[in-house]
C-alpha cells in the first residue's frame, strides 16, 4: 500500500509556522511554489534526460515520471498541488505509522 500519495508534505505545523492559511507568508509560498514549478517545468526534457543519464538503462521509468509530473498544467493544477498536499490524511496516517514502528509517543 502506498501511504505517501500526496504531491508533497505540507503539515498543518508547517502551515501554522507561516502564520495560518490566510496569513501573508502563507500566500507567498504558494506563489513561489507555483513559480518553482513553472521554472522547473520549462526545463523539464533537459531534467528528465539527466534523470535518465544518472540512472542508465533502467532511467526511462524514472525519466517518463518527471515528465509526467511537471507535465503541462496550468495555475489552478498547480495551485491544487498545493491545497491536495495540506493536511493529508494518508501522509498524516503515514507518519502515525513511523511513529508507532519506532517507539515515538504521540
Amino acid at each position: 500500500m502506498n501511504f505517501e500519495n500526496a504531491p508533497f508534505k505540507l503539515t498543518r505545523e508547517y502551515v501554522e509556522v507561516l502564520g495560518g492559511l490566510n496569513s501573508p507568508l502563507y500566500k507567498q509560498f504558494e506563489d513561489l511554489f507555483m513559480r518553482g514549478y513553472f521554472a522547473l517545468q520549462k526545463h523539464r526534457e533537459a531534467l528528465s534526460a539527466i534523470v535518465q543519464l544518472f540512472y542508465g538503462s533502467r532511467g526511462s521509468k524514472q525519466a517518463d515520471g518527471i515528465r509526467q509530473r511537471l507535465g503541462m498544467r496550468g495555475p489552478q493544477e498547480v495551485a491544487s498541488l498545493v491545497s491536495d498536499s495540506f493536511d493529508n490524511s494518508r501522509t498524516t496516517m503515514y507518519d502515525r505509522l513511523q511513529k508507532l514502528q519506532n517507539g515515538i509517543q504521540f
